[in-house]
């Protein structure tokens, strides 16, 4: 049986564009809008924003930014529909809704729906296409899971764009069946237009056992068929949290493209939890392949961390360095490397 975990009170998620424009969005408060926004446009010195969304839009959380190649930023949120949820307050998710900035945050176009509505909605997160070279420049994508049942393990992986210039989304693709489920997916785009979808993967039950992988290269029109990129261990409990710290963790990947004129350009890396609830290790794969074949795992994290979990990479778009950021219950730490 899969629930989703309940969601964190502050959830951040954080966009760096090329410039020293900043942009996050965080779960907040209840209300209407239960997701905040937060910009600085000089590389985070001083900041702006509020903790609802821009014109008090909808917001039910699972936030994800992005900027294009331009400097237009995005948000997107969980849109809402009219059954009140089991705490008679908050509606169900039913889809998302996305938010367009073109003056670095100053002004907010009004939100648009995305996709919907569908009867279970979870964990969209969006990438725009924003390599200069790239035929699909501006694109815009998004995935997430679509539960079909709140008593099996059925969780569809499903994708839709917006391509540049467009003002329809485009219909939904399904990535990944519900013999199992999909969720944590995470999009990504690559130098020369690559589209990649990566997504914990629960073949029946807790926990995760392999990384979910798709490719497009065709400015995700058509997907190649799914696979698992890799097996590991995963760390999510069946009540999504950690029983002796009380603390939600899952073991949802997150993946980064390199997209520099280095030696490791279109190098794509997924980093992820494993090895076992309340022990677990944060590591490393990577493929110069396009996700046809990956390397060996790499740990990254600290010796002795009772806990380590949450982890997020990116890739330095001018020198090719990879950062690593994650939770740990004995410390917090940043691994750096110029691989």
């Amino acid at each position: 049986m899969i629930r989703r975990p309940p969601r964190s009170t502050l959830f951040p998620y954080t966009t760096l564009f090329r410039s020293k424009n900043i942009l996050v969005s965080a779960q907040t408060v209840s209300g209407n809008s239960i997701q905040g926004y937060y910009y600085s446009n000089d590389g985070g010195k001083t900041w702006h924003g509020s903790d609802h969304l821009p014109n008090y839009a909808y917001g039910r959380g699972d936030p994800s930014t992005a900027f294009d190649a331009e400097g237009n930023g995005y948000i997107v949120s969980l849109s809402p529909d009219a059954i009140p949820g089991p705490n008679g307050l908050l509606p169900q998710s039913d889809g998302y809704y996305m938010l367009k900035t073109t003056d670095h945050g100053a002004t907010w176009q009004p939100e648009v729906l995305g996709y919907g509505p569908v009867s279970s909605f979870d964990k969209e997160m969006i990438a725009i296409d924003d390599s200069p070279g790239s035929p699909y420049k501006n694109n815009f994508y998004c995935a997430w899971t679509d539960f079909t049942s709140s008593t099996a393990m059925d969780g569809y992986v499903k994708f839709n764009s917006l391509p540049a210039g467009s003002s329809t989304f485009s219909t939904a693709i399904t990535l990944r069946g519900n013999n199992g489920a999909g969720q944590g997916v995470n999009v990504q785009t690559g130098p020369n237009g690559e589209v990649y979808v990566c997504w914990a993967d629960y073949p029946g039950s807790f926990p995760a056992t392999g990384i979910g992988f798709v490719k497009s290269l065709d400015g995700g029109k058509s997907f190649y068929p799914a696979s698992i990129a890799f097996s590991y261990s995963g760390i999510r409990e069946v009540k999504g949290y950690d029983s002796r710290f009380n603390c939600r963790v899952n073991d949802f990947p997150s993946m980064a493209v390199d997209k520099s004129n280095g030696a490791h350009s279109g190098r794509i890396y997924i980093a992820y939890p494993t090895g076992g609830a309340g022990t677990s290790i944060i590591q490393v794969r990577y493929s110069d392949d396009q996700g046809t074949t990956w390397s060996q795992p790499k740990t990254v994290s600290i010796y002795g961390a009772t806990q380590s979990f949450f982890p997020w990479i990116t890739v330095n778009d001018s020198t090719g360095n990879v950062c690593i950021v994650y939770y740990a219950f004995d410390t917090f730490v940043q691994w750096e490397t110029n691989t």
